[in-house]
């Protein structure tokens, strides 16, 4: 492996790679690890312990929700750690499920069936923040291969019977920062320019870290780096000394030692005597120790080589390394390779080419269609030629609780605004428009208390329109006392707006083009009775006293009405044209 410097992002100098890697197995000196793990956590102050998270009272644990569960006490939400972003998926996986955090969210008051954020994985729309979404990670693609010794009754020998497998110079080293201190299996690689140490390693040594970028390049794969620190190595015994070494810090490395028969290794004569550095000759590998810090752990014994054999031993600070072939009596019944994709080329080569693609339809989702089953199933139009439908609701909608004050806080509020801008006046006279036009109405005093959620409001000035100054605009997304919204009812639909590339053809096909413009389109669907409740609103009205009334209309800023005003219009489209009460063709 070497480092280089930033590269250039034209695809032109991008190329698809592929990385070979050996198997994974079992971590270095695991018991001893977790052992240490368990007695720092112990050590580390109540604030910072991921179990006190789970059993403070909610009342008072406001500031512990922003404690870090990457970097133990960091007072930072999960999402934005950078050392939680540099892990691979599972990674981050494992760190969510120990550390019981809400999968959609990132947050551990909840968990992910009772979380009331509207947000949702961005690539894939599920219910799981888009950090833990399994595509954004390197895809991996596994081969296995067998290689098996023939038996001697047979004299058509495979072809991977003669591959000779082979072991690394490999040791094991203490990895230390300000009394931390973690037992790992170190390749000595000569071949490396640079010191690289993992994610999972700098975690819970907790070093500072400084921003790097970087690209870790094998023979034919690439990786980023982001961040570098320095880390104090040492041999496992405890000793006087330690040395300083700058790492580079990588997710993970696809790197480590197949597990191997110690005696039968240990049994060749050249080895015979010597203190070995990785008695066992295998395992994870989390740190390497690049060739401009390998000179600071050799020792003048030099190396001892048998060429028959293959076999060469370096003296080291930690003992003797040894690299070379297997032995013919260490078998190795299974070779994995993995293949990297390089999946940020990969899309940019898929957008490219779905640009030169006529644009398909997409098909519906299961929610999408219950949207448009739903229209389909109460829309109507009445005699003045509006229509009316029911808002698409979810399969198992969930509670509303108290909105009302929350509504009137935000009204004040704003009307404080209004007035310091000097258009508290417009907003007003815009909010008892909608009374005037009958797109709402004063509830009645006897149905006040049918209410179920109150809509909050807030004027949008924009002094460059010709037309409206100040325009309201209704929050549905506001949440109640218990969590939970008004768009939280509601499905989406699917988008029925027409693809552009429609749009361009027709611009192109026809002489002649028409646009026209609905005035106040989602204001000419009526709302039906059950839907109303759900669009309660505090309004002032010119005696200057607050009201309570509720939408008749369409209302924008409501999850699903953009839907149901384009479906309106398609559905009024493919209906024969009559005369209405009002005199016109609707």
């Amino acid at each position: 492996m070497k480092f280089v410097e930033p590269l250039s992002r034209n695809l032109s100098r991008k190329r698809k790679s592929l990385s070979a890697a050996s198997l994974v197995f079992k971590p270095v000196m695991k018991q001893q690890q977790e052992r240490q793990q368990d007695s720092s956590k112990k050590s580390d102050s109540p604030k910072s312990s991921p179990a006190n998270h789970n059993t403070t009272n909610n009342s008072n644990n406001s500031s512990n929700k922003l404690c870090c569960a990457v970097c133990k006490g960091s007072n930072h939400p999960l999402h934005k750690c950078q050392a939680f972003r540099d892990l691979n998926v599972q990674q981050r996986w494992n760190i969510e499920r120990k550390n019981k955090y809400c999968a959609n969210c990132l947050h551990q008051s909840h968990k992910v069936a009772s979380c009331a954020s509207v947000y949702s994985c961005h690539v894939c729309k599920g219910k799981h923040n888009t950090l833990l979404h399994k595509e954004e990670e390197e895809k991996k693609t596994s081969a296995t291969m067998l290689v098996t010794s023939a038996p001697e009754n047979k004299q058509e020998a495979p072809q991977a019977s003669k591959m000779k497998c082979g072991f690394i110079n490999t040791a094991i080293v203490s990895v230390q920062h300000n009394g931390r201190r973690l037992t790992v299996r170190a390749a000595l690689d000569n071949c490396s320019s640079h010191s690289i140490i993992t994610e999972r390693i700098a975690s819970y040594l907790k070093p500072p870290r400084e921003s790097v970028e970087l690209k870790m390049q094998g023979i034919v794969s690439e990786r980023r780096v982001k961040h570098k620190t320095t880390v104090h190595i040492s041999t496992v015994q405890p000793s006087a000394w330690d040395i300083p070494i700058t790492v580079a810090i990588a997710a993970d490395l696809p790197t480590s030692m197949p597990p191997q028969d110690p005696a039968a290794i240990a049994s060749h004569h050249l080895l015979q005597g010597l203190e070995l550095a990785d008695p066992d000759f295998g395992g994870q590998i989390d740190l390497i120790i690049g060739t401009s810090d390998l000179p600071l752990f050799w020792t003048e014994a030099g190396r001892k080589f048998d060429v028959d054999a293959r076999l060469t031993t370096v003296s080291t600070v930690f003992g003797w390394t040894v690299a070379g072939p297997l032995p013919d009596s260490v078998k190795m019944t299974t070779l994995k390779v993995e293949v990297l994709e390089d999946v940020e080329l990969n899309q940019a080569f898929n957008k490219l080419y779905e640009l030169d693609q006529v644009p398909q339809a997409n098909q519906m989702t299961p929610e999408e269609q219950s949207a448009v089953d739903q229209f389909n199933q109460s829309v109507h139009q009445h005699p003045d030629g509006h229509y009316s439908a029911a808002l698409p609701k979810v399969e198992n909608p969930p509670e509303l609780d108290r909105s009302k004050q929350m509504a009137v806080s935000r009204l004040l509020s704003n009307e404080r605004r209004m007035q310091a801008v000097g258009r508290l006046e417009d907003f007003n006279a815009e909010m008892y428009g909608y009374v005037e036009l009958g797109h709402a109405e004063v509830t009645p005093e006897e149905q006040q208390t049918k209410a179920k959620y109150f809509l909050p409001v807030k004027g949008v000035v924009k002094e460059t329109s010709t037309t409206t100054k100040v325009r309201p605009v209704f929050d549905a997304s506001a949440r109640t006392s218990n969590g939970n919204c008004l768009n939280d009812l509601y499905l989406t639909g699917p988008n029925l707006y027409p693809l552009i590339m429609d749009i361009l053809m027709r611009f192109r096909v026809h002489s002649v083009v028409y646009t026209a413009d609905i005035s106040k389109m989602y204001r000419e669907v009526k709302l039906i009775p059950e839907d109303q409740d759900f669009h309660s609103l505090i309004v002032r009205v010119p005696s200057g006293q607050l009201v309570q009334c509720r939408m008749k209309r369409l209302t924008f800023g409501v999850r699903p009405s953009p839907f149901v005003a384009t479906s309106v219009l398609q559905h009024h489209a493919t209906k024969p044209v009559r005369m209405c009460n009002c005199g016109g063709s609707c």
